[in-house]
């Protein structure tokens, strides 16, 4: 998709209209049966299902691409922990490398299976955390830290250093909503990971306003900048929205590569931020949001 496709999408008279804009785009082939706004999930789905099946015919062995669909067994495995204690409806998806029928089985039907990189020992753990202090937002916590933990090891082996400045940026977003998370007593200073940018110590800082002039301060991170400002008018869209802008700067540095993993990964995460954007699009169009304010909550 084009800037004037989702110019078109933005700029529609209703939810409906913008599907009818983007049946018009490569994602038309995976619309079918879709009866309205509220399933479109399923076709950003497909449509990635369908670049990560192509990128695994391109591209081999798909073990050195396992860090790419990561993050989706661990949003996977939030929907199945939070379905199993609070009852939630599950929003599951198969761009994971393990099945969704085994995950099914492993954490709501308590099977013994072994599952990779010793996700066994991280459901167990959050199940334990979960049931001794009845916190949902610990099941976030634990799985976001130790999927950063596998991506720093994954990274560590891959040798990379774009992929290295994706981690980092990925690291300090982490740090920084736990910082807020700490704020609202929802977290510990354990819980910060080294290897961002940002350093430690600067998290460490008691003072909001001291920790917030520090973040400003620092010019490798100027996406950052007024952040206490921007997290409080706009919550977390903020470090959304910076977090959006820094990868775009990283992928910028593959442009001219052909050849190795970078590119693949470039191509995939701009696929992946494509799929976000008309997510979010339609959900405001869907709720009546005027176009100037979704300009303005995309960061358009």
């Amino acid at each position: 998709m084009d800037q004037n496709d989702f110019e078109r999408m933005i700029e529609a008279k209703n939810a409906e209209e913008a599907l009818r804009v983007l049946n018009e785009t490569h994602y038309g082939q995976y619309l079918g049966d879709l009866k309205g706004p509220q399933d479109f999930d399923v076709v950003l789905n497909e449509g990635l299902q369908g670049v990560k099946d192509l990128i695994l015919k391109l591209f081999s062995p798909d073990k050195d691409l396992r860090f790419l669909w990561l993050k989706y067994d661990f949003l996977n495995l939030k929907s199945l922990i939070k379905l199993k204690f609070q009852g939630e409806n599950a929003q599951l998806n198969n761009l994971g490398t393990i099945e969704l029928d085994v995950l099914r089985e492993v954490i709501l039907g308590g099977a013994k299976k072994e599952l990779p990189g010793n996700l066994n020992g991280v459901i167990r753990e959050v199940l334990e955390t979960y049931e001794k202090n009845q916190d949902p937002q610990e099941i976030d916590l634990i799985l976001d830290h130790k999927y950063i933990e596998i991506l720093i090891r994954e990274f560590a082996r891959i040798k990379s250093k774009i992929l290295k400045d994706f981690l980092r940026r990925e690291i300090d977003l982490f740090n920084v909503k736990i910082y807020f998370r700490i704020r609202g007593e929802g977290g510990k200073e354990a819980d910060f990971i080294p290897g961002g940018l940002i350093p430690l110590r600067r998290f460490k800082i008691s003072d909001e306003d001291k920790f917030v002039k520090s973040i400003d301060d620092f010019a490798e991170q100027a996406e950052f900048k007024h952040l206490e400002e921007r997290v409080e008018k706009e919550g977390l869209l903020s470090l959304e929205l910076a977090a959006r802008r820094i990868l775009f700067e990283i992928l910028k540095k593959v442009q001219n590569k052909i050849l190795g993993i970078e590119p693949v990964f470039a191509f995939w995460q701009a696929k992946v931020e494509e799929t976000k954007l008309i997510h979010k699009i339609l959900t405001l169009k869907n709720v009546g949001i005027a176009p100037a304010e979704i300009h303005r909550l995309i960061g358009s």
